[in-house]
């Protein structure tokens, strides 16, 4: 791997990011803007020494946020009321939100409790026993009857530092997370500060899901 093969990487990303610009001037519903604007506005912090990129972060931003009103709805759920899609939006908003932050870069208020109430519907979908529930077309593992989600959950934990998160929290992240992370979150997970959640029963009046809980035990349902 090369000098010149660097560079002409780094060149590939900018072209993208240029072409994912052009391309996405007005909203439009789904995963596959919503993964192209999380990479465009990470492409937009990475380079942002490079003519353009404040641009490219700008509508980025504008686009997802767009993306958080939209398809989340107001009970905290994603659209697609699937929690594997749920959860692959948090890892779209989790990689944007972690780099600004750590590049000192301010992001809203809207953005800040949108990613936060995605992770408190997983707090009141979830089983004591740090999974939630298969809906729709919802897992890619086949025939699967559970949701892992305790990865995810740590995620939740080092950002808000939540006790409740941390009841439901591994003490480790998914590999593709660790770049992301840096020493001082991982030190949280070694000493989670984890309480059970208050929340029983449960409506999303506007998803549709009613969760009927009959307690935090590792038995419960």
């Amino acid at each position: 791997y090369s000098d010149e093969d660097q560079l002409v990487t780094i060149a590939t990303m900018l072209q993208h990011a240029q072409h994912l610009y052009e391309r996405n001037d007005s909203f439009r519903s789904g995963n596959n803007q919503t993964r192209g604007m999380s990479a465009l506005a990470m492409l937009g912090i990475l380079f942002r020494d490079f003519e353009g990129a404040d641009a490219w972060y700008d509508l980025a931003m504008t686009r997802l946020e767009e993306h958080l009103e939209m398809e989340i709805n107001d009970d905290g759920f994603q659209f697609e009321r699937s929690v594997h899609y749920h959860m692959s939006d948090i890892g779209n908003y989790f990689y944007v939100y972690q780099l600004a932050k750590r590049n000192g870069i301010s992001v809203s208020l809207t953005w800040e409790a949108k990613l936060k109430s995605l992770f408190s519907t997983l707090v009141y979908l979830a089983y004591p026993d740090k999974t939630a529930p298969v809906l729709q077309d919802d897992t890619e593992i086949p025939w699967a009857e559970r949701n892992e989600i305790a990865e995810i959950m740590a995620l939740g934990y080092i950002l808000f530092e939540d006790p409740e998160f941390g009841f439901l929290s591994a003490e480790k992240v998914n590999a593709s997370m660790y770049w992301f992370i840096d020493n001082s979150q991982f030190l949280s997970l070694a000493s989670i500060d984890a309480r059970q959640p208050s929340v029983e029963s449960y409506s999303f009046d506007h998803t549709g899901y009613y969760i009927m809980r009959e307690g935090w035990n590792p038995k419960n349902h």
